[in-house]
């Protein structure tokens, strides 16, 4: 077997590493706080990972942004994480393949379903010789949340059946290239430990068709897989977005609700 390495042209940078963590940042309660920098970036990006741990037991949703040319622009808006009951449990690590110029600041700000809740944020970049790079500009939640620091859309498991279609969207804000997955039981802290089947469909109300299955789980102190995707696809502005779900438990009714992203061209 070979030695595993990265790819040896590559430059890679870890930004808000401190002592085994990331740079800890304070969210504000049902709002988004003032932002906390994560670093500077000291050569340009082609993609990079992005790290959160939740500390305090709450739910985020979660910006970052970056200023080059003394300019502000939100890369990713509204990253939604379920860490509630988990204390230092609810984390997740993505792939996030958007461009970052060399000399940007960084930076991160949230909303919170408690007050001073807090979450560690690390970004490690990879240079622009990276052969997996992206071209995309930012990525951004299906619908924009109308009610911090939770996503619009849950349904109510029936068990081992599937719910009725439920929209996330009407009509999508933006073209998507790919989406990405994220799960919550809704604010309820009393879960059943099980697994999961989420349908996301597309089409009109009563004629959606299946596009993707995830399989997820949850256990009674945390909700599964934190983040799921890149889901690669070719979703057109304007198509009406929905889900269903199931668990493999009978008798299971608690809430279920999903975050989705899209990644922009």
């Amino acid at each position: 077997m070979s030695n595993w390495s990265l790819y040896a042209a590559t430059r890679v940078e870890a930004l808000g590493a401190g002592t085994g963590e990331g740079v800890t940042h304070t969210a504000s309660l049902n709002a988004k706080a003032a932002y906390t920098t994560i670093g500077t970036t000291g050569f340009a990006y082609s993609g990079f990972h992005l790290s959160v741990v939740a500390v305090t037991s709450a739910r985020f949703a979660i910006d970052i942004a970056v200023t080059d040319n003394a300019a502000e622009r939100i890369i990713i808006e509204n990253l939604f994480l379920d860490g509630s009951n988990s204390t230092n449990e609810g984390s997740m690590t993505l792939w996030v393949p958007i461009q970052i110029p060399s000399g940007s600041v960084v930076r991160v700000r949230a909303a919170a379903s408690a007050s001073s809740a807090t979450l560690r944020v690390m970004v490690v970049g990879y240079a622009a010789d990276y052969p997996h790079a992206g071209r995309f500009s930012r990525l951004v939640a299906l619908p924009a949340f109308t009610d911090l620091p939770d996503p619009n859309t849950a349904v109510d498991l029936t068990g081992t059946t599937f719910t009725a279609w439920t929209e996330i969207t009407a009509s999508s804000s933006v073209n998507a290239a790919a989406l990405y997955l994220s799960g919550s039981t809704d604010g309820t802290t009393t879960r059943t430990a099980t697994r999961l089947l989420i349908d996301i469909g597309t089409g009109a109300a009563g004629s959606e068709v299946r596009r993707y299955l995830w399989q997820t789980g949850q256990t009674t102190n945390a909700v599964g897989t934190a983040i799921h995707g890149p889901i690669w696809c070719s979703i057109a502005s304007g198509t009406r977005l929905a889900f269903r779900a199931q668990c493999a438990t009978a008798g299971v009714a608690q809430p279920y609700a999903i975050n989705v992203m899209a990644l922009v061209p």
